[in-house]
């Protein structure tokens, strides 16, 4: 829980920055609501709930800010949890991931988290990922530069990060033994905030931003081997 100081002293700005992209949001409501149901666990939600909780059987909200002790909310459990070491518990029909895994920068830590959340999902449980993708060649950039990258975000008192491409990130899933099943790209609206956690107070136009939001539904069980891009 290394952020957990960085994300609590920003926790207010953060939501006025989820505001901002309010468009951005509720066009992942619209895809969220067609694929989550039954028992759902929203790692890394901030707080941010657009889609419809009604429908859902039950809802579990994790994430690195909450109280220490698990509180209750008709249908929703607020607790806290560190994704990296997490155990999901048992049943769980869905998992969903909003803009979490760019912020989870050890790599090796993360692939070991997705094995384990792979093999706790069983044969009947989903992860829907939702993140913000760049081009190939922007991850080839950020590649080359990681390490300086790192170093000033450290001297901003920043946590680090790492973004995907759709190869990058179809790879890490099925890497784990998920099998991607599509992708669906989301429009970011007419405005929005760019780097909410980095930087909450800016914002840009959304036809001004350089990545792509998408929502990928993954299933347990590899079905195309090696790895590769998401499909769609």
């Amino acid at each position: 829980m290394e952020n957990e100081p960085y994300f609590t002293s920003i926790h207010g700005e953060y939501q006025r920055a989820v505001a901002a992209s309010a468009e951005g949001y509720a066009n992942i409501a619209a895809e969220l609501d067609a694929l989550l149901a039954g028992r759902v666990v929203d790692f890394g939600n901030g707080g941010v709930i657009r889609y419809d909780v009604a429908r859902l059987r039950n809802l579990t909200c994790v994430d690195i800010i909450n109280p220490e002790v698990p509180r209750e909310d008709g249908n929703i459990t607020f607790m806290k949890g560190d994704f990296y070491d997490f155990e999901f518990p048992a049943g769980t029909d869905v998992v969903l991931v909003q803009f979490l895994l760019h912020h989870l920068a050890d790599d090796q830590r993360l692939a070991a988290a997705l094995r384990r959340l792979e093999r706790a999902l069983g044969a009947t449980g989903r992860l829907v990922v939702v993140e913000a993708l760049m081009p190939r060649w922007m991850e080839v950039v950020q590649h080359v530069l990681r390490g300086p990258i790192n170093l000033a975000l450290r001297a901003l008192r920043k946590p680090g990060l790492r973004f995907f491409s759709a190869d990058s990130l179809g790879r890490l899933l099925e890497e784990a033994g998920f099998s991607p099943r599509a992708l669906r790209p989301v429009d970011v609206g007419a405005r929005m905030a760019p780097a909410s956690a980095l930087f909450p107070r800016l914002t840009i136009p959304g036809r001004l931003y350089p990545m792509r939001w998408v929502v990928v539904e993954a299933v347990p069980g590899r079905a195309h081997g090696a790895g590769g891009p998401l499909p769609g």
